[in-house]
């Protein structure tokens, strides 16, 4: 299991929940159930003797499919391996994906790592880390693949779109290939995979070809630079598309953009809401701790309240699609997706535009008594706060973590509230 697999685990409220969770957005994916088997466990294993003649939707950790099924499957896990017969459309997500089986319409693939060893008699859609179609397998319809890394050594009878850092072609695509490719580093990619699976191949930097390669059709390359074997294995039209290279900006004018964006943002909000600024960051003074405590508390829940507010239309999806209510399922987890992407993007936007004027504020003020000039007026401080916290961002690898510590602590001190003052002593004795 690789690092992200590792922390979405620990996350997990349990493996029941998450097991129901996903076998809901999968029923709302298909649009509809007629007949249908589910399988739900720490490790599942279909064995070679076993036929399922039903669609089969599967969560779990490991699973194993040896045996057939006269259906459609459907299966989310972290180690998934394939390698009996599947008459429909094969839709997997997880960590290790291999298929050895073969399928009898498209294959739908998303993962860490993918290895393709079988014959596919519809068209592939492959998304990952690395993506891998082995010599000898078949795909009788379309490739499309886009990973790090992209090796296709087997042979596609239709048309074949390839993109990743680095793509190598070893086999045949019978139509037109498309290739989009960036300057992956093989070597690199490798050490840096922990666990890498044995399956994972290690190729060169940007697009190459083997000597068995062979596009019967048109082949258009985007890529940083034109690699000289390009044209080889090309029996139609060959076009080279170079991507423009993006020049770096001047860190003068990236100064100046953060600068401008947050002294704005912060003179707007202070002006619009000047009272309930004051009264943050009295609440915050001499408490800078708590309110990086409090702000880092408030940005490791929020995500977790947006998936629990997407949890009703997955699951309102995934009772739609079993009561075969035509497009209800498909719509209702697309409303909850979209919802949860929307208010993620808009409450990262807020934090990031808001919160570093607010610790820009407390930052100027500390510096202006540092230096004396305690009697300066915010509107002074919080421009050289801010000053300080964009000069900071463009600090080579540290830059993003100092930005980072703004944002903790801006929503912080947005979260705190000022203690009440305390009581007079002679209404503390009347009490007593």
């Amino acid at each position: 299991m690789n690092p992200a697999t590792q922390t979405l685990s620990r996350l997990a409220p349990s493996a029941l929940g998450v097991r129901l969770f996903l076998t809901a957005v999968m029923l709302g994916l298909s649009g509809g159930v007629f007949a249908a088997t589910f399988e739900s466990a720490d490790a599942v294993t279909i064995e070679r003797d076993r036929t399922i003649n039903d669609d089969l939707y599967i969560a779990a950790e490991t699973v194993v499919i040896e045996g057939t099924v006269n259906g459609d499957l459907f299966v989310i896990g972290d180690s998934i391996v394939v390698e009996g017969r599947v008459s429909g459309d094969v839709t997997v997500m997880g960590d290790s994906l291999e298929f050895y089986g073969e399928v009898g319409d498209d294959l739908r693939a998303a993962g860490a790592a993918i290895h393709i060893d079988t014959d596919v008699r519809g068209d592939i859609f492959a998304a990952g880390a690395s993506v891998h179609v082995t010599r000898g397998s078949t795909v009788a319809g379309d490739l499309y693949a886009a990973a790090g890394q992209v090796l296709h050594a087997g042979t596609a009878a239709g048309n074949a779109a390839l993109a990743g850092g680095a793509v190598r072609l070893e086999g045949t695509v019978g139509g037109n290939l498309n290739v989009a490719v960036g300057e992956g580093d093989g070597d690199a990619f490798a050490a840096t995979w922990q666990d890498r699976p044995a399956f994972v191949p290690t190729l060169p930097g940007g697009f190459t070809q083997g000597s068995d390669a062979e596009v019967q059709g048109d082949l258009t390359l985007r890529a940083f630079g034109e690699p000289t074997e390009a044209r080889d294995a090309v029996m139609g039209d060959y076009e080279f598309k170079p991507v423009p290279r993006p020049e770096p900006r001047p860190w003068t004018l990236l100064l100046l953009e953060r600068f401008l964006f947050w002294s704005v943002v912060g003179l707007a909000l202070y002006a619009l809401f000047r009272r309930r600024a004051t009264t943050r960051l009295e609440a915050a003074s001499g408490r800078l701790w708590r309110a990086l405590g409090w702000g880092a508390l408030v940005l490791f829940l929020a995500p977790l309240a947006l998936l629990v507010l997407g949890v009703p239309f997955y699951v309102l999806g995934g009772i739609a699609a079993a009561l075969n209510l035509e497009g209800a399922g498909a719509g209702l987890i697309g409303l909850g997706v979209g919802l949860t992407v929307l208010l993620s993007v808009g409450l990262t936007l807020l934090a990031s535009s808001v919160a570093p004027p607010l610790t820009g504020l407390v930052l100027g003020r500390w510096v202006l008594q540092r230096t004396g000039q305690a009697n300066s007026r915010d509107v002074v401080a919080l421009p050289l706060g801010v000053l300080l916290i964009a000069a900071a961002s463009l600090v080579p690898t540290v830059g993003g973590l100092l930005v980072g510590l703004a944002v903790i602590l801006g929503v912080g001190m947005f979260v705190l509230r000022r203690n009440p003052p305390p009581a007079p002593a002679e209404e503390q004795t009347a009490s007593e």
